[in-house]
């Protein structure tokens, strides 16, 4: 019922004003985690737009744990030198997978400006860079050596998707690795309704729109045999695994892919 609600406030255009009072609404909810984080750390709403809801502890702790198990997948594979969080957010894993990668270079983008600014301002050992939307990151061919981005695939519409692979591609040194996360089965069988579903069982993704392209309220579900025709012309797979007991974006499923020596652009 609440996802068949949602849809309909999507539709109407309703959401981006529930958006406005929703951050101080779950501010309230989780008073028991937030108020000894008083006074709080990060502004409500850019951590709702982030995380979905204004829980500092639980943004700590899933950044740690993320960042643990992030590293446990990758250290097996590669020793970066500079990894790039690509989508960071307010820095929810960016700020804990030093320990992990204590030679490595950190660089956190995102799109939205405002969480950037908060990040130079409160946490100046990491390099914070803008990338605007369906433009060229702000970082040099072959630089990176590992890019991770966690729930940004699944808030970009199929041209942004493209585009961003592409710059991933580019930025990433021959044998580096890209670790993304998608929304797969684990969640569309409790999140889409009716047709979707439908649609999503029979190979096609799903996109929620009705919103700006990138915001948290843009949404998109990908069966598996879809994402591996997006990362085709760019990358080759080394490795695909659900990620519910992985944590790293929640229960999204989990991809770890190299760039092929030439994309085919």
């Amino acid at each position: 019922m609440k996802n068949q609600i949602l849809l309909v406030l999507r539709k109407l255009k309703m959401l981006p004003y529930l958006e406005k009072v929703a951050p101080y609404l779950s501010l309230i909810r989780h008073a028991g985690h937030n108020f000894r984080f008083f006074p709080f750390p990060y502004p409500a709403p850019l951590l709702f737009e982030c995380f979905g809801k204004v829980d500092f502890y639980r943004f700590d702790e899933s950044g740690k744990v993320a960042a643990r198990n992030l590293s446990g997948l990758i250290s097996p594979l590669i020793s970066p030198k500079v990894i790039v969080d690509a989508g960071c957010g307010l820095g929810r894993i960016t700020n804990r997978i030093s320990p992990h990668f204590p030679e490595a270079k950190l660089i956190g983008c995102d799109v939205n400006d405002r969480m950037i600014r908060f990040n130079q301002a409160h946490f100046p050992t990491v390099t914070w860079l803008v990338n605007k939307p369906d433009h060229p990151f702000p970082i040099g061919d072959s630089e990176a050596d590992f890019v991770f981005s966690l729930s940004v695939v699944t808030h970009l519409n199929e041209q942004s998707i493209s585009h961003f692979f592409g710059e991933v591609n580019r930025i990433l040194a021959p044998g580096g690795l890209f670790l993304f996360t998608t929304i797969g089965s684990f969640y569309s069988e409790k999140k889409l309704v009716g047709r979707e579903l439908d649609i999503f069982k029979s190979g096609k993704p799903v996109y929620r729109g009705d919103v700006a392209n990138t915001s948290r309220l843009f949404t998109s579900y990908h069966p598996d045999s879809y994402v591996r025709s997006l990362i085709d012309p760019f990358f080759d797979l080394v490795s695909d695994r659900e990620g519910e007991h992985l944590q790293l974006a929640g229960s999204q499923k989990i991809w770890i892919v190299t760039p092929k020596k030439r994309a085919k652009l």
